[in-house]
């Protein structure tokens, strides 16, 4: 470690994070959820009488492009940039 560098304070990086995640949730999450909400009975007998392998798929499917597109997020902003969103809010 040399000399004089600084790091943040953790609840920067916390805070940092949150306004990452809340941005996310609200860019990545909402085209994915607006589709299966149309998809899906409201009733949740309903729900446990149709759940079947491709519910399960479907789920399983849209919760992994969800994953990849957030580790896609961070992973250009910090190659790019190095820093994500809320490190640039925050000055970190």
């Amino acid at each position: 470690m040399k000399r004089g560098k600084k790091f943040a304070a953790l609840w920067k990086r916390i805070i940092a994070y949150l306004i990452d995640a809340v941005l996310l949730s609200l860019i990545i999450v909402p085209p994915f959820t607006v589709n299966t909400v149309a998809k899906t009975n409201t009733s949740l007998s309903d729900l446990w009488s149709n759940a079947g392998s491709s519910l399960v798929g479907n789920v399983f499917l849209t919760s992994a492009i969800i994953a990849l597109l957030m580790l896609l997020y961070w992973s250009v902003l910090e190659y790019k940039f190095g820093q994500s969103v809320g490190k640039i809010i925050l000055r970190i």
